[in-house]
């Protein structure tokens, strides 16, 4: 016994083709599985976002001894943060040994990790190089929650 008919799709396109082979027409290049989860998560006009901003911090450390290169955690107040939500932070700017401020991240820093350990508080994972002593960094960053 066959089935129902279903509605007519309401995909722009060349008739016959699905929404999939429209994207591949468009230049998608993936499985039909790839492309329904790059789908999925797209905000529509009512949907709700899939960040929130939640305020920007200072994240630096002064070496009153030589600090050795390699992961390094700061954790800095930040109103709004709730233990166990998720976070990402990203490097707007940064300042190396008291000079100017420069926007984007310096070259040998990567932000690694964020999460909330405790309410109002943000720790921020750093891969940094090798500090000599009075030497300094300050990055500030965007800090967001991943709404899930």
């Amino acid at each position: 016994m066959p089935g129902k008919t279903g509605a007519a799709s309401t995909v722009p396109g060349p008739a016959g083709l699905s929404a999939y082979q429209v994207a591949v027409a468009a230049g998608f290049v993936g499985t039909a599985a790839e492309w329904l989860a790059a789908l999925k998560g797209v905000k529509g006009d009512t949907g709700p976002s899939g960040a929130t901003l939640v305020g920007t911090v200072s994240l630096g450390q002064t070496a009153v001894v030589a600090i050795a290169l390699g992961i390094r955690e700061v954790t800095v107040a930040l109103a709004g943060t709730v233990k166990g939500q998720r976070y990402l932070a990203f490097c707007d700017s940064y300042r190396l040994n008291g000079a100017a401020s420069v926007v984007g991240r310096p070259a040998g820093y990567a932000i690694v990790d964020c999460v909330c350990n405790t309410d109002g508080q943000i720790t921020v994972s750093i891969n940094a190089p090798l500090l000599a002593i009075g030497a300094s960094y300050a990055l500030t960053c965007s800090i967001v929650r991943i709404n899930t």
